[in-house]
């Protein structure tokens, strides 16, 4: 069986601009889970289906919007799943199962910021073979605002990030070396393989 020009029911969001950003098409099956008309299984099973025929056809938009939809359900059949930080809801949180950029952008950006303010708080001691910088070290900023800190800050952690091979500020602390390392060497190059991914997957389809 084929579909041809068909107006399919869209998943609603209870925030209008985020539905505009991030709507969905729907099976109407999937309306009928909460009238316990149908279950998520079947649902399931229907979006995979379509996703399967949809490659099939080379049909790469309603391939993404099936692939997200099943991946969707999935997480949504099971409440431990649906809620806690379950691989399904990271995976969801990340990127939108690898179809969704903007939020894998936005997720990157967030791990970034957060390297910044607990690195921050933990101080950093400049390297040895640094010699144009004025101060020594970088550790919050005794509420005032010293945008050359600021700024040495960023480059520090984004020096760590690219593992620059002698940054210009290392983590005096031991919990600064943990949570560098955490951040640079696990968090932020997962991220941005599913940002990658994403992108990669926008693009194609």
């Amino acid at each position: 069986m084929d579909f041809k020009n068909v107006f399919w029911p869209q998943y609603k969001f209870r925030i209008s601009w985020i539905n505009k950003i991030y709507r969905r098409n729907i099976v109407y099956d999937e309306k009928l889970i909460k009238e316990g008309r149908a279950t998520f299984e079947k649902v399931e099973d229907l979006y995979r289906k379509l996703k399967s025929k949809s490659k099939k056809e080379n049909n790469e938009p309603e391939t993404s919007n099936w692939h997200y939809c099943e991946k969707e359900i999935f997480r949504k059949r099971n409440k431990w799943r649906r809620f806690l930080p379950s691989v399904s809801v990271l995976y969801w949180a990340s990127s939108g199962y690898g179809e969704r950029p903007v939020r894998a952008s936005f997720m990157l950006l967030t791990l970034v910021v957060l390297l910044i303010i607990f690195v921050n708080a933990n101080g950093l001691d400049k390297s040895k073979d640094i010699t144009d910088i004025a101060f020594e070290t970088i550790k919050g900023f005794s509420g005032n605002f010293d945008f050359d800190r600021l700024l040495h800050l960023i480059i520090a952690c984004i020096q760590h990030i690219l593992f620059i091979k002698n940054p210009s500020f290392m983590p005096f602390t031991t919990w600064g070396v943990y949570i560098m390392q955490f951040f640079t060497k696990f968090l932020i190059p997962i991220q941005a393989v599913f940002f990658a991914m994403a992108l990669r997957n926008k693009f194609r389809r």
